[in-house]
């Protein structure tokens, strides 16, 4: 197996859940909006690296006969049920906890609305 695609199985979920929702969770000031911004990026990002597995692991079969992920021999129908596990389903339940600490370190990190910092100036009593 590739050492490159192992690092991107385990850090792409991370990188394309955690930034988006991390901006979106800042520029909104709102957990929630970061969290949405989060799931939207896994609803894009997912079925798009399961075309890519699937067309990457039939090139490789076609070159080696081994599976992409495992390295024994098995029927090139076996690709299929890899990447359905693997990537629409393990890597959802991977990246998921990383869009909600993006989104709440986001929205933490933007600090309060300008309406309610301007608020507690102007009611201060000194």
């Amino acid at each position: 197996m590739d050492p490159l695609a192992a690092l991107w199985f385990w850090f792409g979920p991370t990188a394309v859940l955690f930034v988006p929702a991390f901006a979106a969770g800042s520029a909104g000031r709102s957990f929630r909006a970061g969290l949405q911004a989060g799931i939207w990026a896994g609803i894009a990002a997912l079925p798009l690296a399961y075309a890519l597995w699937l067309h990457e692991a039939l090139r490789l079969y076609a070159i080696n006969g081994r599976l992409l992920w495992f390295v024994g021999g098995a029927p090139e129908g076996e690709n299929l049920s890899a990447a359905l596990f693997w990537a629409l389903q393990f890597t959802p339940l991977l990246g998921l906890p990383f869009a909600a600490i993006g989104a709440a370190i986001g929205a933490g990190a933007a600090g309060p609305p300008a309406a309610q910092a301007q608020h507690a100036v102007t009611t201060a009593k000194p």
